[in-house]
């Protein structure tokens, strides 16, 4: 056993599972090195338990056992303990002034007498009452860490247990554990079942075994699932709980009586019995009324623009000269030229361009899908042009900030993102709330969504609601790009259901088809390897196995040779397909920020887990946050930390002007870096240039559509380095139809629910 005072963390997982950290002993002996299973702090004085042992690397180490937090109890102690962030709005300057003036006695004062902290020049009964509040946060928090100490749970998961709960977060843990799994991201069905079982409650319990079901339920809406085939969720539950099949097909049936599960009967080509958590449940079976509804709508009903003898105009990807062997280009028998009022000059649409703007003209619901060149930009400003000629009212959106800023930039017209169309907002003690809906509906005759195969379920149901009878609904994106981030397939369920109009832009223009990156993108499409470097100089391969060396390429190609070729002011951003690994988001970001934003003594920076943010970072928002009005897949910057406040300012992009998001302490675990973002992250943005690692670690989730989207991200330039072994595994692989879904059978009419109207 050792007791002393922790001098230094030296490594913290991001997570806040295992940390390594040197702890300086109160008997005056020799530094100590110890490892633990959870989250600790510079200044905490600790009491260690465990065995010693060997590193090879690093020597001799303490693998702690356990760890039990005691009192600070020096001078020195204190102001760490104080001014260590456990206590907003006590930095090591307070802590120093509280120590100083009341001594060893500080921690009594604070819980006993607050009020005297007013002794103490610069604090006032505002800033003392907020002292004494945290501190009582911390001893409760403290309770709550020491009870799951010994049940796995770390201080980083402890935190977030107490931010969903606040002061009923121990009794939540202590009696309704599953909740955990439920309502707190980040931890599991093992870890609220090990809970559990720890207060007591049997393996055969109902409780526990409908929590098993409804986990796993959601375990597939993580995976992009809004549904479960009932073998599929029996099988996996039964894996999950140890349980037999009975009983789970019997915890089943209770979740169905509760309304928290909903089952359908699906008939057709994937005929079977479906189960869905109620939330997706109700969202798809909306969605497939509203948009059945929608198509039945007559023409005049959809308020038709009526045909122009006048042909539409293109922009400038829309060169109808010929193209080289095997590009698709505009043929000779296009319709007559005729002034566009965006361009100013005599330019022509393509029949399939003239089909998708004919369809807006006359279709309720139109689906407009391309990949790059196909001039889907052209067709959006003439229906745009035609639709602003008929005195009409159009709304502008797509599902993320950037996504919409492309938006406006292209179109030259005002667009949001759709949560900002749906006006969301957090209401107290409700959650999300849209109030945007079909009592007060969007004020538009048509609504266009670009980027829609990044739209889920959720929203489109949302979107769906706001509509008014007779608002048209323009859906452009590329169906070939990866589904959103979110359970469902919108896209591919609404062009498979044969409901909508839907218009395929194929013909690619000279001027896109000699770009390197739209030649090589549909190269990848086709099954075909890309080219290892393309003549235009905007397409490279570079072959690196080694992954120490290619995580080096990675670095040095963001930090130094790329900005010489692209120039100073153009975007670079690293795409991997995965999370973890040296060469995922999580391997790749400490890296890369270390060199684009080392630390200096002139640049603030806060600690959160395994994470490090400091002043300048590009950091990407990975939750909804609904009260901030900051989405999953935002990306923004550090423009101010307050280091005694422990709080940080994150400026984001906005089509209406940069704005500016407060993050507390506590709220960083919403944050990630942003130098190496997923490829599912980057949907609907693009920047000047890419770099994608690709090597057979990625293997399990390498396919041609993910590839695709990475590449097709890039507007100047993209580089892919790896294996190339990897890099062909990726193009054969192709998934299609790997999301569990309803909405397309519903629209078919080949769904019958176990519970009509529920």
């Amino acid at each position: 056993m050792v007791v002393g005072v922790v001098e230094r963390v030296t490594y913290a997982s991001e997570d806040g599972r295992f940390t390594v950290f040197v702890l300086r002993p109160e008997n005056g002996g020799p530094e100590v090195t110890a490892v633990a299973r959870q989250q600790v702090r510079a200044g905490e004085r600790l009491r260690l338990t465990g065995r010693w042992k060997h590193h090879p690397r690093f020597g001799a180490q303490l693998d702690c056992l356990h760890v039990v937090s005691l009192a600070p109890n020096s001078r020195e102690g204190l102001i760490r303990f104080l001014g260590g962030g456990l206590i907003r709005g006590v930095g090591p300057k307070t802590a120093e002034r509280l120590v100083d003036h009341f001594g060893q006695d500080i921690l009594r004062v604070i819980e006993d007498e607050p009020g005297r902290l007013r002794e103490v020049e610069g604090i006032g009964a505002r800033k003392a009452e907020q002292i004494a509040d945290g501190y009582r946060e911390h001893r409760q928090m403290r309770d709550l860490m020491m009870f799951l100490q010994d049940k796995g749970v770390g201080p980083g998961l402890a935190g977030r247990i107490w931010r969903t709960f606040g002061h009923d977060a121990l009794a939540v843990v202590q009696q309704t554990p599953y909740r955990l799994a439920e309502e707190v991201w980040g931890i599991g069905f093992a870890t609220a079942d090990r809970i559990a079982r720890e207060v007591g409650i049997a393996r055969d319990d109902p409780g526990r075994l409908q929590a098993g079901v409804l986990y796993v339920l959601m375990q597939g809406a993580e995976e992009g699932h809004t549904c479960l085939p009932e073998d599929r969720l029996v099988e996996r539950s039964v894996r999950l709980l140890e349980s037999p099949p009975d009983a789970v097909r019997g915890a089943m049936a209770d979740l169905i009586a509760r309304r928290r599960v909903y089952g359908s009967v699906v008939t057709g080509e994937r005929g079977g019995v479906y189960y869905s958590p109620a939330v997706y449940y109700h969202a798809e079976r909306g969605a497939a009324q509203r948009l059945t509804a929608m198509a039945l709508w007559s023409a005049t009903e959809a308020g038709p623009l009526g045909p122009k003898e006048t042909s539409p105009a293109a922009d400038k990807e829309d060169d109808t000269s010929p193209g080289p062997e095997g590009c698709r280009t505009a043929s000779s028998d296009s319709p007559a030229p005729f002034d566009s009022p965006e361009g100013g000059r005599d330019v022509i649409l393509t029949p399939e361009q003239l089909e998708a703007v004919r369809a807006a003209a006359e279709a309720p619901l139109v689906v407009i899908t391309g990949g790059p060149g196909t001039g889907k930009t052209t067709v959006l400003r003439e229906i745009l042009r035609r639709l602003e000629e008929q005195g009409r009212k159009v709304e502008l959106a797509a599902p993320t900030g950037r996504a919409a800023k492309r938006l406006e930039e292209s179109t030259e017209r005002p667009a949001k993102t759709l949560h900002r169309l749906l006006e969301a907002g957090h209401v107290e003690g409700r959650g999300l709330r849209f109030q945007r809906h079909e009592s007060r509906p969007i004020e538009a005759d048509a609504v266009v969504v670009d980027e829609c195969s990044m739209m889920d379920t959720l929203l489109l149901y949302a979107l769906l609601r706001a509509l008014a009878p007779g608002t048209r609904l323009i859906l452009v994106g590329d169906a070939h790009q990866l589904p959103s981030v979110g359970p469902g397939q919108v896209l591919e369920d609404i062009i498979a259901s044969g409901l909508a109009r839907v218009v395929r832009l194929t013909r690619v223009f000279r001027q896109a088809s000699e770009s390197g990156i739209v030649r090589n993108a549909y190269r990848i499409l086709e099954g075909q390897l890309p080219e290892l470097r393309s003549p235009e100089g905007d397409w490279f391969w570079l072959e690196r196995r080694d992954p120490e060396a290619l995580a080096r390429e990675v670095v040095s190609l963001y930090v130094r040779r790329l900005p010489t070729f692209i120039g100073g002011d153009g975007e670079i951003q690293v795409l991997t397909p995965m999370r973890r690994g040296p060469l995922g988001v999580e391997g790749l970001n400490p890296r890369l920020q270390g060199e684009v934003n080392p630390p200096g003594p002139d640049k603030t920076e806060v600690q959160a887990g395994g994470k490090v943010f400091r002043l300048g970072d590009r950091v990407m928002q990975v939750r909804n946050d609904y009260q901030k009005e900051v989405f999953n897949g935002d990306v923004g910057r550090v423009v101010e930390i307050d280091p005694e406040e422990r709080d940080m300012t994150v400026e984001y992009p906005d089509p209406a002007g940069p704005r500016r998001v407060l993050y507390r302490d506590g709220e960083w675990d919403d944050l990630q870096l942003a130098y190496a973002l997923s490829v599912h992250k980057s949907q609907g943005s693009e920047y000047d240039a890419v770099v994608i690692p690709v090597v057979p670690a990625h293997t399990v989730v390498l396919e041609r559509a993910l590839l695709y989207t990475a590449v097709t991200r890039a507007k100047r330039l993209v580089v892919l380095l790896g294996d190339r072994r990897a890099l062909q595994r990726a193009i054969a692989r192709v998934r299609g139809h790997s999301r569990s879904t309803l909405l397309a059978a519903r629209l078919r009419g080949e769904v019958e629910d176990l519970i009509p109207g529920g």
